[in-house]
């Protein structure tokens, strides 16, 4: 260690192969903490809002909650593994590393809901959905028992020590991908099934899904805007996983993206949340019912999706021939 010429330079203990990816990986989390503070500074009145103006409900407390075990997830990873020589890293990296099946568990609970109210409430898809959500909890908890901190050689900087990585730890990856899909499907079946294109043939129907033909105006507003969140979602999770599983790739290359994915699957369901919460849909155009009454050649079954604002909280209100319910968020 004399021959050292800095010997209390974390990184002097690295092989200088291991060092440098170490290093990518350290910047990659830094980054991906930036945004995500980005996201929180930005929206942080409408938080205030939701927490001021409006009822707060279970879903409202959760939106919260995850916003609040995210940045703390987050930040704690970064200090524990780039700048802060805290000592005792078994310890608090055991802590930290409950954090995250705690801030999946309340992130992933928001798109749980959002299928609830979609499907109005019907139990036998809230309770597969319910499922899929608690093997996403039991996936994400696989994390902190594969994973151990420990001390960079006589310092007190603290490091992921991961000699080799057990094969069940790529369950939390899957399930949460498998969970992402699953709403994402759902959710754009639901809105599509009972829509105009229903009277085509069942050879365009797959045409009309992705082109928005024939679908009503607030269920094509709350599909196009939900798009981009679910597959923004669902993208960075699949290259997390393709990656984690690139046995060739060294560690820390296959850890990098941990991180951002996981910022943003917390920043685009807090996004979707506000948007249904505040009514903000990009180019929603209302149109009079009697006109959208008069394009159809059958009596519709599709479950109409409305927002209304009723003294400081919002509904989605899911209404059918003969049922209507309302599931305040």
């Amino acid at each position: 260690m004399s021959q050292l010429p800095n010997p209390f330079t974390p990184f002097a203990f690295f092989a200088p192969e291991e060092a440098s990816q170490t290093s990518v990986f350290f910047y990659v989390s830094v980054g991906a903490l930036a945004i995500f503070v980005w996201d929180l500074l930005d929206n942080l009145y409408s938080d205030y809002k939701i927490i001021s103006g409006y009822r707060i409900t279970v879903v409202s407390v959760t939106y919260l909650s995850s916003r609040r075990a995210s940045v703390k997830w987050h930040t704690q990873v970064v200090s524990l593994l780039t700048s802060a020589p805290v000592g005792n890293c078994r310890k608090i990296g055991l802590a930290t590393g409950w954090l995250y099946p705690l801030s999946v568990a309340v992130t992933s609970f928001l798109f749980l809901v959002r299928v609830h109210a979609i499907y109005n409430r019907n139990w036998i898809v809230s309770s597969i959905f319910f499922t899929l959500w608690l093997g996403v909890i039991i996936g994400a908890s696989t994390v902190p028992f594969s994973t151990r901190a420990s001390e960079i050689g006589p310092t007190k900087f603290c490091f992921t020590d991961v000699k080799t990585v057990p094969s069940y730890l790529t369950a939390s990856g899957v399930l949460t991908l498998a969970f992402d899909t699953s709403v994402y499907l759902a959710i754009t079946w639901r809105l599509t099934r009972d829509a105009h294109y229903s009277r085509h043939r069942s050879g365009k129907r797959i045409l009309h899904l992705i082109t928005f033909q024939n679908i009503p105006i607030l269920s094509r507003a709350l599909l196009q805007d939900g798009q981009k969140y679910y597959l923004s979602t669902t993208t960075a999770h699949l290259v997390s996983t393709i990656l984690f599983n690139i046995n060739s790739l060294p560690l820390p290359y296959r850890f990098i993206l941990s991180l951002p994915s996981q910022a943003v699957m917390n920043i685009m369901a807090c996004r979707a949340y506000r948007s249904i919460r505040f009514g903000n849909f990009e180019q929603v155009m209302i149109a009079p019912t009697s006109q959208i009454a008069s394009t159809r050649k059958e009596t519709p079954l599709a479950v109409t999706i409305g927002f209304r604002k009723v003294q400081h909280h919002t509904g989605v209100c899911l209404s059918g021939p003969s049922k209507s319910s309302t599931l305040s968020i």
